[in-house]
Parts: structure tokens; sequence; C-alpha cells
């Protein structure tokens, strides 16, 4: 009996690190990039997950490749914009410049997830 309880410790101790080190899931990693998309105005896609890795207590960090659609054009956004989205258009465009409708790039970007109660959060 003493077998047994110790080969299923073992397991059970091999799942946990397991289920500690995997890191968020893809679906995971793409709700966090999509959750911002700019209020609207854009669409991000043809998202590749490059590498992950631990990084400290409770945080994993996973490099990611992904495509950015403009759905509106930099003068209808600014047009609507107010206040502190004016702002932040404006630190935004020092980035990418003005833009038309359908412009796209490619950003590569590294997230940082903690690991929380409610499962993995973008930091």
């Amino acid at each position: 009996m003493s077998l047994l309880i110790r080969i299923t410790a073992v397991i059970a101790f091999a799942v946990s690190l397991t289920g500690c080190s995997s890191g968020p899931s893809d679906a995971e990693v793409k709700a966090a990039l999509q959750a911002d998309n700019g209020q609207g105005f854009i669409e991000i896609s043809d998202i590749e997950r490059i590498n992950g890795y631990e990084n400290g207590d409770n945080r994993y960090v996973v490099e990611v490749r992904y495509t950015t659609t403009f759905l509106k054009s930099f003068e209808e956004v600014s047009s609507t914009a107010t206040g502190l989205e004016k702002f932040a258009l404006g630190a935004f465009t020092m980035f990418v410049g003005e833009w038309d409708k359908g412009d796209s790039f490619e950003e590569q970007q590294s997230l940082a997830f903690i690991d929380s109660e409610n499962g993995w959060i973008l930091e």
C-alpha cells in the first residue's frame, strides 16, 4: 500500500509542476492582445507565439508576433477623439505615424502574465 501512495504522490507532484510551468495558453494570450483593441479601430490577427518562459514568482513572459490592421483611418479616429483619447492618440502616432483604413503592420512584443487564482492575467 505504501508503494501505491508514493507513486500517487509522485504523479500528483509531477502534474502540479507541469501546470505551474506551462504558462498561459494560446487562447489566453490571444484574448489579452485583443482585449484592448484601440477602441475598436484596430484588429489583431495572425498571432504567433514565438517563445515563453518563467520570470519570477507567478510570472510568465510570452513573446508574440502579430499583425495589426487599422479598421478606421487616422482622420476618422482623431475626429471623434476627446480629452485623454487625443493625448493617447498623439502618443500612438509617434510610434506608427498617421495611417489609412486597411493599413497594417507586423509587431513583435513580450507580454508578462501573472498566475492568479482566476488564471493568467496580463500584467
